[in-house]
């Protein structure tokens, strides 16, 4: 985009980033304002969220926000989505897997109707010997994109993820 927004005020900002003068934003937080942006069809960024977790075993453990909540999905909406993965053993060295997992998923008018358009592709795994495991999948109780990790019996593993989703919805 090449404008530098640190020295606009959210009013302005969101005007250059919308590409109109939008409604008057000092009565929003910025939550709702970049939700009155997304509504406009003229947002030149891709949402992105944080997810956490620490495994100790090799069982599969679900990766979320900061607040423990999931990627909730829109009713009647698809999405492809980008999850950068990187893993780290800390209970002794500092072993170190990467991994970026695509793929697209759809919600229909409820939770029970999520589903991956075609299974999830590991598109990257650093290194390639896959000691660990991370998983893309459809939550049909929640109705969201739920990211998972499996580690290793024994070891003490922290991951983080960053979830890129693109969305269009009817």
């Amino acid at each position: 985009m090449g404008t530098d927004l640190h020295k606009y005020s959210v009013q302005e900002a969101v005007n250059l980033i919308a590409g109109y003068s939008s409604p008057n934003l000092h009565t929003y937080n910025v939550q709702e304002a970049l939700n009155l942006i997304a509504q406009s069809g003229s947002v030149p960024f891709t949402p992105q969220i944080n997810l956490t977790a620490t495994t100790t075993n090799a069982t599969q453990t679900e990766l979320l926000d900061a607040d423990g909540n999931r990627i909730t999905l829109d009713a009647n909406s698809s999405y492809f989505f980008k999850a950068r993965i990187i893993a780290l053993r800390t209970d002794t060295g500092n072993y170190t897997e990467g991994y970026e997992i695509v793929g697209v998923i759809k919600k229909g008018a409820n939770a029970a109707s999520v589903a991956m358009v075609d299974s999830p592709i590991v598109v990257s795994s650093f290194p390639p010997t896959n000691l660990y495991s991370p998983d893309a999948l459809p939550d049909t109780t929640n109705g969201s994109l739920n990211i998972y990790f499996t580690g290793a019996s024994g070891q003490t593993i922290k991951v983080k993820a960053l979830v890129e989703l693109f969305e269009v919805s009817k």
